[in-house]
């Protein structure tokens, strides 16, 4: 027993908040991740690079587009070296899906290891 236990009476023991009980799925998570649908484009560059004749000549650029809620859009798209991450208007993914129909789309189905449990990802 620690002396900080030792020094607390009964009551002041009581006063203590306690400890959240957390309830886990039957895939040892916490919350329930479901599948979704991504539309990855592969589309042609918007300015010209450098390095546009060494590819594909409608494969310049890609990126990731799924429906959110409350009509918004998740928006994933690789910017040289970072990643852009963004919630976009159904009016911008409009322009962005426009872009993609120049190019190719797949419509991707993620699948997520043991409904977003870690022990079984």
């Amino acid at each position: 027993m620690s002396e900080l236990s030792r020094k607390l009476d009964h009551a002041e023991k009581a006063a203590l908040p306690t400890v959240a009980e957390l309830e886990l799925n039957a895939d040892g998570s916490l919350v329930q991740l479901d599948a979704g649908a991504w539309f990855v484009c592969f589309v042609p560059g918007i300015d010209k690079q450098w390095w546009h004749p060494f590819v594909h000549h409608r494969h310049k650029h890609v990126f990731a587009l799924r429906p959110a809620e409350n009509c918004k859009w998740a928006l994933f798209e690789p910017w040289w070296t970072r990643l852009l991450t963004a919630t976009i208007s159904n009016e911008q993914a409009e322009k962005f899906l426009r872009w993609g129909a120049l190019g190719d789309v797949l419509l991707v189905r993620e699948a997520i290891p043991g409904g977003g449990g870690q022990a079984r990802g």
